[in-house]
């Protein structure tokens, strides 16, 4: 089947090109143009015949974008408020849950389906929130730096939430994946850490001795889409460990 890739690229282009005009047009965030751009897309891609393709384009987006956001985290920065962002989100992960379970079934949703509701209410967009820290230069900001490791800690939650779910369909083989899902993510974690303080430092310099700047896009290119495919074998979502 052909998959008019080109044709697809440039829709999400022109559409991402007029969110983001929209956006200066009406002084707004820029993600929220691109949001919105993606939304209508996603509403027209089944009359264009092109949701599949540009479903693929927008996860590997995502990859990129959650990469370069990585980038300017600082991991020293953030075992500072690591105590105030582990608790706090902990504490806000639970209460929102709790609520949604208490809050949900007055509306006639019955009680699995609370639960999982309450579980994405629960949640926040990292990519979304440190975007805009980003566009107001409150990054490197103590507040920002706070932000930061409570969505760090709603994405690790996410990890035994989607293992659950499953097993609220009844699944039980999933009681046996649950376990094994977090040795899987703590494995990826501390192979993340050791290659990020042994590993990728001198295989960068190796790189950059090269003095090609080809190569070097090309390196980095390469590299996060091979931590994307471990994670993939791992069972954990790319987009998480990007």
């Amino acid at each position: 089947m052909e998959t008019h890739l080109a044709r697809d690229l440039a829709l999400v282009l022109l559409a991402a090109f007029l969110g983001g005009g929209a956006s200066v047009l009406f002084r707004l965030p820029l993600l929220t143009g691109y949001i919105a751009a993606g939304v209508v897309l996603a509403i027209l891609s089944p009359l264009l015949n092109a949701g599949g393709e540009i479903l693929n384009l927008a996860q590997l987006g995502v990859i990129l974008l959650l990469f370069t956001l990585g980038i300017e985290l600082s991991f020293n920065r953030l075992t500072r408020v690591f105590r105030i962002a582990l608790f706090g989100g902990l504490i806000q992960i639970l209460s929102t849950i709790l609520i949604g379970l208490l809050i949900l079934p007055a509306f006639g949703i019955n009680g699995t389906a609370s639960l999982v509701l309450a579980f994405g209410f629960s949640l926040s967009s990292t990519a979304v929130v440190v975007k805009l820290l980003q566009e107001k230069g409150e990054l490197d900001t103590l507040a920002g730096e706070i932000l930061i490791g409570w969505l760090i800690i709603q994405d690790l939650a996410v990890i035994p939430m989607v293992v659950l779910l499953p097993i609220l369909s009844g699944n039980n083989h999933s009681f046996i994946e649950f376990p094994l899902a977090i040795i899987r993510s703590a494995l990826l974690l501390g192979v993340a850490f050791a290659a990020g303080r042994f590993f990728v430092p001198s295989f960068m310099k190796l790189v950059l001795e090269t003095r090609s700047r080809e190569f070097f896009l090309l390196s980095i290119v390469t590299f996060v889409f091979a931590v994307a495919g471990l994670s993939s074998i791992l069972g954990i979502s790319p987009a998480l460990t990007a």
